[in-house]
């Protein structure tokens, strides 16, 4: 065995002597499992995003294009949100099907970056 391939083995060997430490000393302190907090700490809500790219508008632009992507990722694919560019049409659509509307700030018009002040009204109206 080589000098550099001893090395190499005695620093593996260390680093497994501290990994077994640390996992013992963790696994002295564990607690008993609260199965009531823990069930108070699940989200409420999930979501699944459908999302056919970002930082553009890849979907349909016409009303009726984007209503039809809605029927079939709500009813085909189980989504519950989609991710955008917002518009008042793209937003009353998604409000008649209950989708939730992920706002996608790196779209052209709404570029987080390039159009600070823009986004920033946008998202205070979005608030309420």
């Amino acid at each position: 065995m080589s000098v550099k391939q001893f090395r190499t083995l005695r620093t593996a060997i260390g680093c497994l002597v501290v990994l077994i430490a640390v996992a013992m000393a963790t696994a002295a302190d564990d607690q008993p499992i609260d199965k009531k907090a823990q069930a108070a700490r699940r989200p409420k809500t999930y979501i699944a995003i459908f999302i056919n790219g970002y930082a553009g508008d890849p979907m349909p632009k016409e009303p009726a294009e984007f209503e039809k992507l809605l029927k079939a990722i709500t009813v085909e694919g189980h989504f519950n949100a989609v991710l955008c560019k917002y518009t008042l049409q793209r937003e009353a659509l998604c409000k008649k099907y209950k989708v939730l509307m992920v706002v996608d700030l790196l779209a052209d018009g709404l570029h987080v970056y390039r159009n600070p002040k823009e986004c920033e009204v946008l998202l205070k109206k979005l608030r309420g």
